[in-house]
């Protein structure tokens, strides 16, 4: 039965004055098992990526790689541990969505206050639970912003890492907010549909192709369809109920720091279908 959003006619308001900090445990050992494993596949398939690909990418792909500047070469070579890191945790949270999930996603108040430390648990696809797949994108995450750096990287993406690995963390060592982190990490679906349209780019083909075409039609659907379209729901639930469950749970500034989590990735994500957007309807109306 669906919870009623409302704003809680009575509650403790001495639970406010919680710190942020007080009694915080450490990260549990499965989040950080999954921090060492994401940083072993990033840095892993980097290194395979520079080793397969003259192997078998054709004279023409290998021309247009060598053409491309230091730090767009670079960026090639981390598609192959991003697509891989995007699979990943398409199954490792997508039991978020089953009918016959685990029992805890029931109750919406549980989306807040549940949190699961096992490695394996008996539901899902891979057989690994939640908190190591947090743990697998942080530690992905910190990898792709040391290889790359703040410079290379960029401001703004250097920005989603860094807020992003600390909302983990905090979420990790306060045992909390697991179903929200599950659902975000799922996002990465479209990341594969950004990487792919990136390897066709470097293949020498051209923008107005057919593949090309096709590719950003699919990105910007996949993109919208998981990244946008659930975020009205998903900030009325966190304002309306979540928030005042997390404050009663945690502590005010609790709730406060995972509130300003979700401005940085409600901007961040609008920001970033608005080019697409852009691009899109430009494309429908430039076409010869």
């Amino acid at each position: 039965m669906q919870d009623e959003l409302c704003h809680p006619t009575e509650r403790k308001h001495t639970l406010a004055s919680k710190s942020l900090y007080a009694s915080l445990p450490l990260p549990h050992i499965t989040f950080l098992e999954g921090i060492a494993t994401g940083t072993i596949i990033y840095f892993f398939f980097t290194w395979l990526s520079h080793q397969i690909v003259p192997s078998i990418a054709t004279s023409t792909f290998q021309n247009n790689l060598s053409q491309l500047d230091s730090n767009k070469q670079r960026l090639f070579h981390s598609l192959l541990p991003s697509t891989l890191h995007a699979i990943l945790q398409i199954l490792g949270t997508a039991h978020i969505f089953f009918a016959n999930g685990p029992s805890y996603l029931n109750d919406n108040h549980n989306h807040v206050t549940h949190f699961e430390t096992n490695l394996f648990v008996p539901y899902g696809l891979t057989g690994f639970g939640p908190a190591f797949f947090m743990g697998l994108l942080v530690g992905y995450l910190m990898s792709d912003y040391l290889y790359f750096g703040t410079r290379a990287l960029g401001i703004l993406m250097s920005l989603h890492h860094l807020a992003a690995s600390a909302s983990w963390t905090y979420a990790a060592t306060a045992r909390c907010m697991q179903w929200y982190a599950s659902f975000v990490q799922f996002c990465e679906f479209s990341t594969i549909f950004v990487n792919l349209r990136q390897v066709l780019l470097t293949a020498g083909y051209a923008s107005s192709s057919w593949e090309l075409t096709l590719a950003g039609l699919v990105l910007f659907v996949t993109f919208g369809a998981v990244r946008i379209v659930p975020l009205p729901k998903l900030v009325y639930g966190w304002m309306m109920r979540d928030f005042y469950v997390l404050e009663d749970f945690k502590g005010r500034y609790a709730a406060l720091f995972c509130s300003v989590f979700f401005v940085i990735h409600v901007c961040m994500q609008c920001y970033w279908f608005s080019l697409m957007l852009n691009k899109f309807v430009f494309a429908m109306f430039h076409t010869k």
